[in-house]
């Protein structure tokens, strides 16, 4: 059985329709709003919808959705403890040497971590071995390409390479081709045009209460299905 999929061709359609263009095409000469910043508007959209249902459900707490939960497989080096999370990343779920079959704890106080090790014969900061923790750092760049970074604990002995697995919740992908879909679930994929909508009208436009009144009942229902970490 077909299932009806939005692209991002169809969601500019529709926004277009609703704003009062003559028409849903993307040929109209000159028009109000360009394909450009529709694209924009779409995907920053999605970006913020976590935020969002925050906002809505007045939650002090993240909210994340399953429908972005994934893993990955770090990139690492040999000999070095550093390694780099993917382009995408939002948030961790957990991390597993796959090498050792050894869960990774993330540690944000390190010296206190090395603190509990003091049965070790030497210093911590001078041990290697299999990784036992992950420290997460700021973004930098690798090979040219702006990542977050992670350190492992302890260092990692030279010539061996960690060989590291993420499970995370990502950021939703970029829709940029007129052919491309959503990165939604398919039952909530209507929020990809009544949120960005809201960007075209003022708040007191009776227009803006029905679509944010539109948006509201769609980020209910991804409320209840997100994860609040």
């Amino acid at each position: 059985m077909a299932i009806l999929q939005l692209t991002l061709a169809n969601c500019r359609d529709e926004i277009r329709r609703r704003i009062g263009e003559r028409t849903g095409g993307t040929t109209i000469s000159n028009p109000n709003v360009s394909d450009a910043e529709l694209t924009r508007q779409i995907n920053l959209y999605l970006q913020r919808l976590p935020r969002r249902t925050a906002q809505l459900t007045e939650s002090p707490r993240e909210i994340k959705f399953d429908m972005w939960r994934t893993f990955s497989d770090l990139t690492e080096t040999a000999g070095s403890s550093t390694v780099y999370l993917p382009v995408d990343y939002d948030r961790f779920i957990s991390f597993w040497d796959q090498t050792n079959g050894s869960k990774l704890w993330v540690v944000k106080d390190v010296e206190k971590y090395y603190r509990k090790r003091k049965h070790l014969d030497r210093a911590d900061t001078d041990r290697t071995g299999p990784p036992e923790a992950i420290e997460i750092l700021d973004f930098a760049s690798n090979s040219g390409t702006w990542q977050r970074r992670g350190l492992l604990h302890p260092n990692t002995a030279s010539g061996v390479t960690p060989d590291i697995r993420m499970y995370y919740w990502r950021l939703p992908a970029t829709v940029s081709s007129d052919s491309d879909t959503l990165d939604l679930d398919i039952k909530y994929q209507d929020i990809a045009i009544y949120g960005p909508l809201l960007e075209f009208y003022r708040d007191d436009d009776p227009a803006y209460q029905r679509y944010e009144a539109l948006e509201r009942e769609i980020l209910i229902g991804l409320a209840k299905t997100a994860s609040v970490i």
